[in-house]
């Protein structure tokens, strides 16, 4: 049985709540959110999958599901309203809002940026700066620490794509191929490919080390790509985007190997309804996608949809009580 942990990083409408909150899946041991106040906040994964995340079982091809579950194709969960998160520590610094985080992968940095066009590195444990990257020179939008954490890789609205060197801070390389506004980034576990998307419809996949584009993958043309994710092996690449499609695609073969509508199940009406975020489970036999509403006067509720990583079939659909869901780890 294959234990998932959910949490949803959902944009609210109005209140002390409105912030862009986190999200976990698996065995996250820290997360990151980013505020609309210039702030953003480090807290425990584990004491927020233990107060307010949602467990669920899912049982394996072949398995009985456990009594609690029952066998039924979609099962929807109820997610908790509003959840309250403990505030571990607070790192101050932007002048702008903050669109992007990332923690590397030993939880000793959390790097930061936005509308400021820096990014902030900071101590994890302290929250003492450690570094200020400059160089874009709009809105920073995405970020990405490489598997070993020897790279930071930075998204921004000037088209760019900039690799830095996480302990020297210098530009190691900077990668131009985007034809518009880049807002997702995605390093493969075993190092070897940077994937990139945007709103001019084209996901990118790089070779992580010479910079070179290995490929583009133009399924979601003429639409917004808005969310990437490996999966564990690195062999397949998940990307969605306002088609509301999910795609995956096999890495090495460059070709498309199943799309699906992933929001179809959802309350909210085609063409207003859109994805933002994809993300695999810690086992790779789950792929996970977040919908949400584009319109900021609709407030239906987003889905989780929780797919079969092989073939795209529908495993489970769970409302979050938010329009969307911005964001998956």
């Amino acid at each position: 049985v294959e234990v998932l942990y959910l949490a949803a990083l959902s944009r609210f409408p109005t209140g002390p709540e409105k912030q862009n909150m986190a999200a976990f899946l698996g065995k996250a041991k820290a997360r990151a959110d980013g505020f609309n106040d210039i702030v953003f906040a480090i807290t425990n994964a584990k004491e927020y999958q233990e107060l307010h995340g949602i467990k669920i079982k899912i049982p394996n091809e072949g398995k009985q599901p456990p009594r609690e579950v029952k066998p039924v194709n979609p099962v929807s969960v109820q997610a908790p309203v509003n959840p309250v998160v403990t505030q571990e520590r607070v790192i101050k610094g932007h002048t702008g809002v903050v669109y992007a985080v990332a923690i590397s992968p030993d939880g000793k940095q959390v790097a930061s940026a936005g509308t400021s066009r820096v990014i902030r590195v900071s101590d994890a444990a302290t929250g003492k700066l450690i570094n200020v990257l400059e160089g874009h020179s709009d809105a920073v939008t995405a970020l990405a620490y490489s598997s070993d954490g020897k790279t930071l890789a930075s998204a921004s609205n000037d088209h760019t794509i900039r690799m830095w060197n996480s302990n020297s801070a210098e530009i190691v390389q900077t990668l131009k191929k985007h034809r518009g506004a880049i807002s997702t980034l995605a390093f493969s576990p075993d190092g070897k490919w940077l994937a990139s998307g945007g709103n001019d419809g084209w996901l990118l996949v790089w070779d992580a080390l010479s910079g070179e584009l290995a490929a583009e993958l133009p399924g979601h043309a003429e639409t917004y790509v808005t969310g990437v994710a490996f999966a564990p092996d690195s062999k397949r690449l998940a990307s969605v985007g306002f088609d509301r499609k999910l795609r995956v695609w096999d890495v090495e073969k460059r070709r498309q190997v199943y799309a699906i509508e992933a929001v179809q199940k959802t309350e909210v009406p085609d063409g207003v309804a859109a994805l933002f975020a994809v993300s695999y489970s810690a086992a790779g036999t789950r792929v996970v996608s977040g919908s949400g509403v584009i319109s900021e006067s609709d407030n239906r509720d987003a889905i989780l949809g929780i797919w079969n990583a092989a073939d795209g079939k529908d495993v489970l659909q769970i409302p979050t009580k938010a329009r969307r869901v911005s964001g998956l780890t």
